[in-house]
This record gives structure tokens, C-alpha cells and sequence, in this order.
């Protein structure tokens, strides 16, 4: 499978959960190709992924198949390389705590 097509397949495993996937061109200050940007997140009550159209393919790619391995595809009916794309992306314990340590750091230091 191509890198197209399996970025399409991502996107068709959003729309299965019912989720929106929205390519926006974000700010070059916010985002770079060291810090690509976007992923899940939640508007009014809706979950949206929101991914940088300025991306290279590879990126757009992570930042879908990242916040999509947040979600409960089980019940999902996935080829086996778009499910393998996913998990591969998958956060891992010791990601979750740095990611939590960081947040914690960083509201600290604003109040």
C-alpha cells in the first residue's frame, strides 16, 4: 500500500468512529518539520483531528494514525496495515508520564 493510500485509509478509519479530520495550514511558528503539529482534540463536544496541510505526507500520516491510536477501534473493521500503522503510534507509559510531567511543569510555571 502506498503512502496515499494508506493515508486515505486513516482517514476512512476517522469517519468510521465518527470523527472529523480537518487539514488546516498552521502557523510555520507553531509548526515545523522538527515539530509537526495537529491531532485529536475536541470542539463543542465533537472530537476532531486536526492536521497541518503544510505537512509532508509522513507527517500528516503520524499526527492521524496518533490520535487515532487514542481511540477504541476494536469494533472497527481495519486492514492490517492501516491497524499496524495505528498501534505503531501508540503511546507508551513512559510517554504518557513525560507528556504528563511536562504539562504539569508548564502550569506551574504560569501561575
Amino acid at each position: 500500500m502506498d503512502l496515499g493510500q494508506l493515508y486515505q485509509e486513516l482517514l476512512s478509519a476517522a469517519r468510521k468512529m465518527g470523527v472529523e479530520v480537518r487539514a488546516e495550514a498552521f502557523d510555520p511558528g507553531l509548526s515545523d518539520a522538527a515539530r509537526p503539529r495537529g491531532g485529536l482534540c475536541a470542539i463543542r463536544g465533537k472530537q476532531l483531528i486536526l492536521v497541518d496541510a503544510r505537512g509532508s505526507l509522513p507527517d500528516r500520516i503520524a499526527t492521524v494514525a496518533g490520535a487515532l491510536s487514542q481511540m477504541d477501534l476494536e469494533s472497527v473493521f481495519l486492514p492490517p496495515i492501516v491497524r499496524a500503522t495505528i498501534g505503531a503510534y501508540q503511546p507508551t507509559g513512559d510517554e504518557v508520564e513525560r507528556s504528563f510531567r511536562r504539562l504539569h511543569t508548564q502550569r506551574k510555571t504560569r501561575t
